[in-house]
């Protein structure tokens, strides 16, 4: 029986293909609407909804200081860190179940100064030295050995668990990517902590028991 694996490329065909194709056709979409002096450049497309581009195809309009007000606000949204989780009120039976697939909804109330409680991803207990890392142009601060913080992983990030000591993750549940991934390469992982990216920097010494589901942070 002949098989390959292909769960990576899986994402790139499903989900980033999908993507990559529609941004092309928007880009093109974007030349016309320069071309008609609604927009300075064709990338401002991807800063309007779907009725105003449909609007501006029928008649264009100068979109500029519209843009321009959504871009700051864009580069606002960016460094927010206490997004909504949920909407509406959930049963705290939902909440529960979620929790299994999307990590912590809350923080854990056994967290404490020097403890942080997640999910039992990967077993095993590694201890190292924490790297926090927020998108793909830090990889390089990665060296052999540390402990990889992040918000969660998607199939760019794999290249970092050959790398990486042990992994812990704010969000994503034992099936997550950063769960899966650690299997296999066999390193511990905590994951759906909620708060590690907050709580943990850079040169932190922290015990990731995978086993367990705890970060223990042993500054001195």
């Amino acid at each position: 029986l002949d098989a390959s694996v292909i769960r990576d490329d899986h994402h790139f065909y499903i989900d980033a293909m999908l993507d990559a194709k529609a941004r092309l056709f928007l880009l093109k979409l974007g030349d016309l609407l320069v071309n008609h002096h609604a927009l300075l450049v064709k990338e401002d497309i991807f800063f309007l909804y779907l009725d105003e581009v449909k609007s501006l195809l029928e008649n264009p309009l100068d979109m500029t200081e519209l843009i321009e007000k959504r871009k700051k606000e864009h580069a606002a949204h960016e460094q927010m860190s206490n997004l909504p989780r949920y909407f509406g009120v959930p049963e705290p039976a939902h909440l529960k179940e979620a929790e299994k697939y999307m990590g912590a909804i809350e923080e854990n109330d056994d967290n404490s100064e020097h403890s942080i409680k997640g999910l039992a991803s990967s077993s095993g207990t590694y201890t190292g030295k924490v790297k926090v890392i927020s998108n793909t142009k830090e990889f390089y601060k990665l060296e052999k050995g540390d402990v990889l913080v992040c918000k969660t992983t998607t199939p760019l990030w794999t290249t970092l668990f050959q790398t990486a000591g042990a992994v812990i993750t704010d969000a994503g549940g034992i099936l997550s990517h950063s769960a899966i991934i650690a299997r296999e390469y066999e390193i511990p992982a905590v994951v759906g902590t909620k708060i590690s990216t907050n709580k943990l920097k850079d040169g932190d010494i922290v015990m990731v028991d995978g086993t367990n589901g705890i970060v223990t942070l042993l500054n001195e």
